[in-house]
């Protein structure tokens, strides 16, 4: 698996998962969000396989942490190691990764909270 950037004219595609995988507060609105495309520390990622799109996960990278601000992989390779992939891949800079979860209200946000913490994130 590799992490390989969005193009400017993949984005579309890529915000589509984003609408469909992050209620509005937790995502930017389109034209913002394909601004920050242009920021020289953040990066939008497909997590690739064989060419084919199993993700994405949007990184700014800082002079002493990367901070994950989205990481999804796509319904369809769900459950098959992609994420902890992504995440092994950013741990190859060598800098700390710092994310933000969802409160544990959801047994979806509890899922999400124990995969982080066995790929060795804490709270």
């Amino acid at each position: 698996m590799d992490l390989i950037p969005v193009l400017p004219h993949e984005f579309d595609a890529v915000y589509e998962e984003m609408e469909n995988n992050f209620i509005l507060e937790e995502r930017r609105d389109k034209a913002d969000a394909f601004a920050v495309m242009a920021e020289p520390r953040f990066t939008l990622y497909h997590m690739t396989e064989s060419g084919a799109h199993m993700g994405f996960v949007s990184v700014w990278q800082f002079k002493n942490f990367l901070f994950i601000e989205h990481l999804v992989t796509y319904k369809q390779y769900r459950k098959q190691g992609y994420a902890r992939m992504a995440l092994m891949s950013l741990a190859e800079i060598g800098l700390p990764m710092v994310l933000e979860v969802e409160p544990p209200t959801t047994e979806e946000a509890r899922g999400r909270i124990e995969f982080y913490k066995k790929v060795g994130f804490c709270l």
